[in-house]
């Protein structure tokens, strides 16, 4: 009788301890799943969870971090090309207007353009 409650106890321990340790790891699983699907839609403001934590899953949450600045990163160069490309193509156009237009022969004919008008980037 009293191996039975002892081994009913024993049972009731490992239940409690899996149930904990299991609860312990999947719900930051989750979170930081949920936080992948959200980096991968683009939202680079979701922060990423569980990176203070001391144990496998702060391992998994780090490198996340890591590819989340990358990408705000790399959204800012796109930007920042978007934008330069903007200001060639209204520099073009202004270099058109003024009667001077780039080509493959530009060097050319900028040489036998200097003695008439002098070239639009010169100051």
């Amino acid at each position: 009788m009293i191996q039975i409650f002892i081994q009913l106890i024993l049972q009731v321990a490992l239940f409690i301890l899996s149930t904990t340790v299991t609860h312990s790891v999947h719900k930051p699983v989750n979170s930081l799943v949920s936080t992948m699907s959200l980096l991968e839609e683009g939202d680079t403001e979701v922060k990423v969870p569980a990176r203070e934590r001391s144990d496998e899953v702060s391992q998994i949450a780090q490198p996340m971090e890591v590819v989340k600045k990358l990408m705000i990163k790399s959204n800012r160069l796109a930007d920042e090309a978007v934008e330069h490309e903007k200001l060639r193509h209204e520099l073009c156009e202004n270099t058109a207007n003024r009667g001077w237009e780039p080509t493959a022969s530009a060097s050319s004919d900028r040489k036998s353009r200097r003695g008439s008008r002098p070239h639009p980037f010169q100051l």
